[in-house]
């Protein structure tokens, strides 16, 4: 669940049920290196089961950003995308940074909408050019042993 912790902050809380009716309590997930609670933004966390194991990995869109006095301007930057693996959904290291271009604005960066294996490899599909009019789906491969877990 995405977490607005305050004005542009943005986090994830996590939550699990055995009947998908009661739910535990959220809390916020802990992610290593250390959340900045003052300008970084998870801004949902994108995660999957990881083939053949009992591990989780994520592909979460990130970015910083700050707000002037009183919201009048904000300046987005370090945007990228986080790859982030957990073998208990709760605690998250940071393995690998990709989709790392500058976007000045909010909402443009590609965001990875699933994640598969697929004939010996993964696979990411990816919105590109998300919130705009030229938007595509863009399908990326890796192999399995680029994948450092």
């Amino acid at each position: 669940i995405r977490c607005n912790i305050k004005l542009g902050v943005r986090h994830v809380l996590y939550t699990k049920s055995k009947d998908m009716i009661t739910w535990d309590k959220p809390k916020l997930i802990n992610k290593d290196p250390e959340f900045d609670m003052e300008h970084e933004n998870l801004y949902y966390m994108g995660a999957f089961p990881l083939p053949n194991s009992e591990k989780y990995i994520s592909f979460t869109p990130h970015f910083r950003n700050d707000i002037s006095p009183g919201n009048k301007s904000r300046r987005y930057y370090d945007t990228k995308t986080l790859v982030m693996i957990s073998d208990n959904r709760v605690d998250w290291k940071v393995i690998d940074e990709i989709l790392n271009k500058e976007y000045s604005s909010h909402l443009r960066q590609p965001h990875v909408v699933s994640f598969r294996e697929e004939n010996g490899e993964y696979a990411l599909y990816v919105n590109e050019n998300y919130f705009t009019n030229s938007g595509k789906l863009v399908r990326y491969t890796f192999d399995k042993k680029d994948l450092l877990v």
